[in-house]
């Protein structure tokens, strides 16, 4: 088996196990998450943070978006850009007047939000389908946020459920590696050098 047909089973794998977590299992994680994000020293000395919205299967951190902005944070989002194919990085202000329908049925930034430099960002919150403790993340397939993260300096965390953390996970060498997993039990630490 390929390393390429490896990801396509563990991505079936990774599905599988999301659609399996009950609820109320998925309402309680994220809110443990999202308070553990907040009492981190990472978290409350960043200034630029990029966070996200999520998918209807991953875990909803969303909540940090308005924490950060009540905590006077510059607080980004990706945004997709038809004409590349590729996602950046724009800055909400207000959730109400920032938000558009994006790529796939996702909300994002509008046009009006300002484009920030992927570098300047200090704190990346990223999600995928499965992550390892050596700071492995698997992702959807399409590679968005791996050409994304290459030009992060700032620390990098996946961010996920319990039940996406596995032992080990393929690796290619355009798979960016995350300085740690932060799930409802708290942060194991990654292999990406800072």
């Amino acid at each position: 088996m390929t390393l390429s047909d490896s990801k396509v089973q563990r991505r079936a794998e990774a599905r599988a196990v999301l659609q399996a977590i009950p609820k109320n299992s998925r309402a309680a994680q994220a809110s443990q998450v999202v308070d553990g994000v907040r009492a981190t020293t990472e978290w409350r000395k960043c200034r630029q943070p990029l966070l996200f919205i999520p998918l209807h299967d991953e875990i909803d951190v969303s909540p940090l978006i308005s924490v950060g902005l009540s905590e006077g944070k510059r607080v980004c989002l990706p945004a997709f850009d038809s004409a590349t194919g590729v996602y950046f990085v724009r800055e909400v202000c207000d959730l109400k007047k920032d938000l558009v329908p994006g790529k796939f049925q996702i909300s994002e930034p509008g046009a009006h939000c300002q484009r920030v430099p992927v570098g300047e960002l200090d704190f990346l919150l990223v999600p995928g389908l499965a992550f390892d403790p050596s700071g492995g993340r698997l992702g959807r397939g399409k590679g968005f946020y791996d050409r994304l993260l290459v030009l992060a300096s700032g620390t990098i965390w996946g961010v996920g459920f319990i039940e996406q953390v596995v032992s080990t996970l393929p690796c290619e060498a355009h798979d960016q590696k995350l300085h740690g997993v932060f799930t409802a039990v708290g942060l194991q630490t990654g292999s990406r050098s800072k």
